[in-house]
């Protein structure tokens, strides 16, 4: 009897032991809260260092954000703003709904916030094709390019409203005299497509890595609806809601000062 009592005991130890393995539902939610904070601070010295060089050239070159500020639609950005604020909105919903129980609820919420999160990113699209279409891009021509563009009529209208609001610069300034006498038409048009070219570089980068991380949330968020289809969230067991939760809002956020700096000042 009692080395079957001794037995029980190592039996039972090796059980505790094992079961101690496991986290519970308050500890994985830490874990995983602060896993996503270390993350979260990494993207943000990411989008710190796009938004600095944004600024940076922005002091120093005035007149090629006065050309490509033209062609941004203000009306649509700020549409697409809200959309992206309301999609945070309805991430909370969805979660208020699964820490009440309702998987159902849950996945109705995620749908919108889904929804919400593909829309913004086709109209960010639309956008860009828009800015290239008026020149904005990551690439430029070069003066031969231009050159011929403009031997076979072809110059483009952007470039045309650009060598009319450059007329009397400091860049046409600063290009006359290094050459020493007055700027031909496809000089003119190449710093105007330079310019363009340049502030594409510093806009593309940050509102194309931020759009990346939509879209990565919008498939995160389809896995987030399959897991509430199969009930698999309950009022204790939610972590990977709140911690998509996180990601989500993070994003909102940097879409905000992304939309302040870039759009609004």
């Amino acid at each position: 009897m009692a080395d079957m009592a001794v037995e029980q005991h190592h039996a039972d130890a090796h059980h505790d032991d094992h079961h101690g393995d496991h986290f519970t539902p308050e500890e994985a939610l830490d874990n995983a809260k602060f896993a996503t904070w270390l993350y979260l601070g990494s993207e943000v010295m990411i989008f710190t260092g796009m938004i600095v060089a944004y600024l940076v050239f922005r002091v120093y070159n005035p007149e090629a954000i006065a050309l490509a500020k033209e062609h941004l639609s203000i009306q649509l950005v700020s549409a697409n703003t809200f959309l992206l604020l309301a999609s945070s909105w309805a991430m909370v919903m969805g979660l208020r709904a699964v820490q009440q129980g309702s998987n159902a609820g849950l996945v109705r919420w995620m749908t919108v916030t889904v929804v919400m999160g593909t829309v913004f990113v086709a109209l960010q699209v639309y956008e860009y094709v828009e800015l290239a279409h008026h020149g904005v891009v990551l690439n430029v021509p070069t003066e031969d390019e231009v050159t011929e563009l403009i031997a076979a009529g072809q110059i483009p209208f952007w470039m045309e409203e650009g060598i009319e609001g450059l007329q009397g610069s400091q860049a046409f300034a600063d290009a006359e005299a290094a050459k020493g006498e007055a700027l031909t038409v496809a000089e003119e048009g190449t710093i105007v497509a330079q310019k363009l070219g340049q502030y594409g570089q510093r806009f593309y980068a940050p509102t194309a890595f931020h759009g990346a991380h939509v879209i990565v949330g919008v498939l995160w968020g389809l896995w987030i609806m399959w897991g509430g289809l199969r009930k698999k969230f309950t009022t204790e067991r939610y972590a990977a809601v709140e911690v998509f939760g996180l990601y989500w809002h993070f994003v909102d956020v940097v879409w905000i000062v992304l939309f302040t700096f870039i759009y609004l000042i």
